[in-house]
């Protein structure tokens, strides 16, 4: 949406900033790309204000806290999301507030930090970058309501099963079934299915592959639906990262200059093992060339097997067979 656009709709609330939505599956490379974007002038970066987990935390970005995973904002269930949203956006920090939720020292720095952080930014940022695998179903919400502009990260669907069973995350395939909405609008299709696998333990494979087969079943829709969109492949950002930022760049109005790039360039380390300790697992230096194809050690050819066939109707559209 543009600005003339926006200003059009008496509905959509233009921050002061622009702002700019990075998002896709977990695991998806969503860390990587905001934390590079983040280095562009006048940015500043909201973590995952959508993560139920972070927002119970003193020092959460947004001042709401999520109940399920995934939620599904739209015009009809908006109205306790936007002030605090908005006000993340506008750098309205509650400082006092969180401070008195604080449990221990650590709290209290990061809450102070946080502050801190919110009041010079209204100073020195001009661009507002929302880095948020978890806001992915609401992105079209994000993008009526607060003109963002959206970069979508696709990654293969092994890759990402691979990195949830490695990390012990769950599915939580519960949390899209308590959206009445969210099935309405978006998922009724494959309803069913969904039905069908969430009574699987929640780390289960088929549990994990229906969970990326139901984000990438919304994407393919926001592909219909919005052209203006970026939609970028992980593995095709892997291997022109350079080229990749910069074209990311120029869509979302970022300037990509020599730091970007150096930061870019520094994001990958080729000395790197293709699989880093778990307890790097979200760190921004990867090994990208090795770390393109790691699922496929971490995976029986027996597993990748049954993750195509639970996710092919709608990876087809990703990835083609010499993916696999």
């Amino acid at each position: 949406m543009s600005q003339s656009e926006s200003a059009a709709n008496p509905q959509t609330v233009v921050p002061s900033r622009r702002t700019i939505l990075v998002t896709g599956s977990p695991r998806s490379g969503t860390t990587w790309v905001g934390n590079i974007l983040g280095r562009c002038p006048r940015t500043m970066v909201f973590t995952e204000p959508f993560n139920p987990e972070l927002s119970l935390q003193p020092a959460r970005v947004c001042n709401y806290r999520f109940d399920d995973w995934f939620t599904y904002v739209t015009a009809e269930n908006e109205a306790p999301y936007i002030a605090p949203l908005r006000r993340m956006l506008d750098l309205q920090h509650p400082t006092l507030t969180h401070l008195r939720e604080s449990r221990n020292l650590r709290d209290i720095i990061d809450v102070t930090a946080r502050g801190a952080r919110f009041r010079l930014s209204k100073i020195t940022t001009r661009h507002s970058i929302i880095k948020d695998p978890i806001a992915l179903l609401s992105s079209e919400w994000l993008a009526q309501k607060f003109a963002a502009r959206v970069v979508v990260i696709i990654r293969h669907p092994a890759a990402v099963v691979s990195s949830f069973l490695r990390l012990k995350f769950g599915a939580g395939l519960d949390s899209l079934l308590r959206q009445p909405l969210l099935m309405r609008d978006c998922f009724h299709p494959i309803e069913s299915e969904l039905r069908e696998m969430s009574h699987m333990p929640c780390d289960d494979i088929d549990a994990v592959a229906m969970l990326w087969k139901s984000l990438y079943f919304a994407v393919l829709c926001f592909q219909e639906r919005h052209p203006d969109w970026l939609f970028i492949r992980y593995e095709d950002l892997s291997l022109d990262t350079v080229g990749g930022i910069e074209k990311m760049c120029r869509h979302v109005g970022l300037s990509f200059t020599e730091r970007v790039r150096r930061a870019v360039i520094h994001s990958n380390d080729p000395s790197l093992p293709p699989e880093v300790d778990v307890k790097a697992a979200f760190t921004t230096r990867r090994n990208t060339a090795l770390a393109l194809t790691n699922w496929k050690q971490r995976l029986t050819a027996a597993e990748i097997v049954r993750v195509r066939r639970r996710v092919e109707d709608v990876s087809d559209h990703f990835y083609s067979a010499a993916d696999w």
